[in-house]
């Protein structure tokens, strides 16, 4: 599988989840290659603070890491990579009078496999982050910030 039908089929399992939301899959090309994907309660930069990525209630993203030749337009994904999280939480309200926001954290567990296995993987993390969000409205944990935006979302 190419990287670009990966980044479609991650896409693809996350709006079954999160219909309206936002993922983004990236390529990184850094000090070494990975694909990052972050996730967004938020559709678009209209619906968030400012119109900044960072004020979304999400904070959850993975990480696979590449090969250093690995090329995005060319070869297939390999048969053995590395997901691990590098983002596993979402802002709730504080639990402490003087903080902005607490934090409702979802486990993850690195995954080593191929990019079908990976993308199980990742279905199932969407599935911890949508059920810790239904049971964190239902106990009136989400902030107020944004209620609205997890009403209108998410069935609840």
């Amino acid at each position: 599988m190419k990287f670009a039908e990966f980044s479609e089929k991650i896409k693809a399992e996350y709006a079954k989840r999160f219909p309206g939301s936002m993922c983004i899959v990236n390529l990184y090309k850094g000090f070494g290659k990975s694909i990052d994907i972050a996730f967004y309660l938020a559709g678009s930069t209209e619906e968030v603070s400012n119109g900044y990525l960072a004020n979304d209630m999400f904070r959850c993203s993975l990480t696979i890491h590449l090969p250093g030749k690995f090329n995005a337009d060319t070869d297939e994904l390999p048969d053995v990579m590395t997901m691990e999280k590098s983002g596993n939480h979402f802002n709730i309200k504080p639990e402490n009078e003087y903080m902005c926001y607490g934090a409702h954290t979802v486990n993850f567990r690195k995954t080593n496999g191929n990019s079908e296995k990976l993308i199980v993987a990742a279905g199932k993390f969407m599935d911890k982050i949508l059920d810790a969000v239904l049971e964190a409205y239902k106990n009136g944990k989400i902030h107020t910030n944004y209620l609205a935006m997890v009403e209108r979302k998410i069935k609840t």
